[in-house]
């Protein structure tokens, strides 16, 4: 890969991911200022040519909305002489909002994709999105190539070195059982004997407690709970102690995006953090799309365990600017196909 054909900038967001990303590609980040006035309006400047260069803009779009403003600021600086923008975005802040559920509200994740096209990127590459809708609300925008990733390769490829013999998965709402439910199925077929169960809130008693419905043999059985969003860990809390009330043995939690960051003030992200470490859960696990502060780290660091996305991001990253025969972008949403792939990388091994 020649990195005179090719630049990956990022913003203040998750610097570290994009270095990684960078490192995993074997080329160094491109040279910008991403800083703020003294007014506090986001201040970018491109200090290298990118003329007729394939650009990536690596960059989670929340939890802080100034980190969307220095994303489309970046690509429209480079869209000025790039042969091609593409923004890689590993947390889409706006998932959530992907419906009107009252009179009178707008659909945020909408907004949101019409903000990220009026920049005129592209193609658009997202990852583990709370519903695949949102691909369309990008495609109405105005997208003519949007992408989306999946976390469970990465999940598979973790997983397969523990021991499974004894595990049932589930998620700690219904709302994910068709993520948990695919992950369960592919787990089968490479033999694990993994059975599935379903955790969910059935309502509030009389008392103010949450109520929880469990389906499933949970009895002697190690539970894996997988969700997309980590935010203040109540439901996952809760689900963990449904759980272990029927009879399970232990807890672990798998989370894509950890929002922690997202609270209001340090000491909020620390309270959660604490209700998380002396929670039932026996351990974390979760991506790298936002950063955890070290404060936060050193609380959970016992439970803890980030697993990298990075080499699946260099790896589509290289795949979009170089395409060859027989390495579809497909072919990285299954286990097989990410193994295969991360020989393509020359810096995946360390």
């Amino acid at each position: 890969m020649n990195p005179q054909d090719i630049a990956i900038f990022t913003g203040t967001a998750n610097p570290q991911l994009a270095l990684d990303i960078a490192h995993h590609l074997g080329l160094q980040l491109g040279h910008a200022t991403v800083g703020r006035f003294d007014d506090g309006k986001v201040r970018v400047q491109i200090h290298e040519d990118v003329r007729d260069r394939d650009v990536y803009v690596v960059q989670p779009d929340g939890p802080q909305s100034v980190w969307f403003e220095e994303t489309k600021h970046l690509i429209v600086s480079a869209k000025r002489s790039a042969g091609r923008v593409t923004v890689v975005v590993p947390y889409f802040s706006s998932g959530r909002g992907d419906r009107r559920d009252e009179p009178g509200k707008p659909i945020p994740a909408a907004l949101a994709a019409r903000e990220y096209m009026a920049t005129k990127a592209d193609r658009v590459v997202l990852f583990d999105l709370h519903s695949d809708q949102i691909v369309g609300m990008f495609e109405a925008a105005g997208a003519e190539h949007v992408d989306a990733l999946y976390f469970r390769p990465v999940i598979l490829d973790r997983l397969s070195r523990e021991d499974l013999s004894n595990v049932i998965v589930s998620p700690p709402d219904v709302g994910r059982l068709k993520v948990v439910r695919s992950l369960w199925k592919r787990l089968r077929a490479m033999g694990h004997p993994v059975a599935l169960g379903v955790i969910d809130k059935s309502g509030t008693s009389s008392t103010g407690i949450e109520e929880m419905t469990v389906l499933g043999d949970f009895a002697g059985k190690n539970v894996i709970l997988f969700d997309d969003i980590l935010g203040t860990g109540s439901t996952a809390i809760e689900a963990a102690r449904a759980a272990l009330d029927h009879g399970a043995i232990d807890v672990t939690l798998w989370e894509t995006h950890s929002v922690l960051p997202s609270r209001d003030s340090l000491d909020v992200r620390l309270a959660a953090c604490e209700r998380l470490a002396s929670s039932p859960v026996k351990r974390i696990f979760v991506s790298d799309t936002l950063s955890l502060g070290q404060a936060e780290r050193e609380i959970l660091d016992h439970k803890l365990e980030i697993v990298s996305i990075s080499c699946l991001f260099a790896l589509v990253i290289r795949r979009l600017h170089t395409p060859r025969t027989g390495h579809r972008m497909s072919n990285l949403f299954e286990l097989d196909g990410y193994r295969a792939g991360l020989a393509e990388l020359p810096c995946a091994d360390s």
